[in-house]
């Protein structure tokens, strides 16, 4: 994706800059907008988001191994993973690069309804290689053999208007 991304902050909340046309809010090139604490957390530890849903996006928290500029000098995530909320429930995704192209996989999903401009807390614990999410009753877990002991945890915005109204990484 070649759109870097801005956060514009309003009274009570952060939301990702998305286009005036209506034909390109959706867009995940024209919307994702992501941020992440600048150190990596290692351990156990519980990142915890209020967000609220636009119609038809898709905010989540965001599990990076890594990140490094790329030749156009934009902040661009190796391996990384996706736990994204949407209308229709939740999605795992797993970002990766294989013989030098970008790669992703859904990993896990659960499907349940979300309403749209209504606050939702996503839960994501890690514990060890195990993550478990959480959201309005709904909970689900997996192991992951290949999540990186050290990771950038952080907030994404994309496929429309997200408002973020809090983060917390707690241990």
């Amino acid at each position: 994706v070649q759109h870097p991304g801005k956060w514009i902050q309003r009274d009570t909340c952060i939301e990702n800059v998305t286009p005036a046309d209506p034909a390109k809010r959706s867009s995940l090139e024209d919307t994702l907008t992501t941020m992440v604490y600048s150190k990596k957390f290692t351990g156990d530890y519980t990142i915890a988001a209020t967000f609220e849903i636009g119609a038809g996006a898709a905010p989540g928290i965001v599990l990076a191994q890594d990140w490094a500029p790329d030749d156009k000098g934009q902040p661009t995530y190796g391996e990384f993973y996706e736990v994204v909320i949407y209308e229709k429930g939740i999605n795992l995704w797993h970002h990766f690069a294989r013989e030098g192209k970008r790669l992703y996989e859904k990993s896990a999903y659960e499907t349940f309804p979300l309403k749209p401009d209504t606050p939702y807390k996503l839960e994501v614990k890690r514990k060890g290689k195990n993550l478990e999410f959480s959201i309005d009753g709904h909970q689900m877990g997996l192991l992951v053999p290949s999540l990186s002991d050290e990771l950038f945890v952080g907030i994404e915005g994309c496929e429309g208007v997200c408002r973020i109204m809090d983060f917390t990484v707690t241990r």
